[in-house]
């Protein structure tokens, strides 16, 4: 899981984070921003977008490279912020349910947004009055939605009274998988991108030794799958493959 901080005199940060322990670890940092202001990753943690307070400026960085260097220098402006303040135009960023990447604008009455921020460049498409507020106006922030990563806490579901433990499988698939559980009960099933996004959730009956398939049009990558099962978690990884 990657983490981004904007440190605001000078520069952003970018991070590995390690949820099971807490650990930061592969420090990258892009200098020469100042007052590095919002950032947020696309959903295919192919780049991350920011913005500068006191600048209209919305900035990509590719971080496919995984080379600090060759990042900073992938810096592109794909859009500039309008607003009726004369100094301060872009405010934070924060991904939709719609998995467009919103840009407040302060003392504005409307968001922009990133259309498709798993595309590079400009082919991402920044569109500047993209909401209207219905005559409200905008501020520096967006709301921040409560993180989807709430199950650490919750004790492992080790296996059942049979002692077997759940099966998700094929692994790898292409979207098409199947779980089977060793003894009857409620099952929650929630399926995270490698940022940390729920992507998918359900809630039902499961039935001991039955097969219960799921089928989703997922982009090719790397998942977690987190079953609760009468309180406990099992997690997985699930790696996704399309042509």
């Amino acid at each position: 899981m990657r983490l981004a901080s904007a440190v605001y005199f000078t520069h952003y940060e970018l991070f590995r984070f390690d949820p099971t322990n807490g650990q930061l670890s592969d420090q990258k940092i892009l200098n020469g921003h100042l007052n590095a202001w919002g950032v947020q990753f696309s959903q295919n943690n192919d780049f991350l977008y920011a913005t500068k307070w006191k600048n209209d400026e919305i900035i990509q960085f590719d971080l496919t490279s995984d080379d600090e260097d060759l990042i900073n220098e992938s810096m592109t402006i794909i859009g500039n912020a309008t607003g009726p303040n004369s100094l301060y135009k872009a405010g934070y960023l924060q991904t939709g349910p719609d998995n467009r990447i919103y840009v407040a604008k302060y003392e504005s009455q409307y968001i922009g947004a990133i259309e498709k921020p798993n595309s590079k460049g400009l082919k991402s498409h920044y569109i500047d009055s993209a909401v209207f507020l219905g005559g409200r106006t905008c501020q520096a922030g967006l709301a921040n939605p409560v993180s989807a990563n709430t199950f650490l806490q919750l004790p492992n579901y080790d296996s059942d009274i049979n002692g077997k433990q759940p099966m998700i499988y094929p692994n790898p698939n292409n979207g098409n998988f199947s779980v089977k559980v060793f003894e009857s009960n409620e099952v929650t099933l929630k399926l995270y991108s490698t940022d940390g996004k729920l992507v998918f959730q359900d809630k039902r009956l499961f039935n001991a030794f039955e097969e219960t398939k799921y089928s989703m049009h997922l982009m090719s990558g790397n998942y977690t799958v987190r079953l609760i099962i009468n309180g406990r978690l099992h997690e997985q990884k699930l790696i996704i493959l399309n042509d």
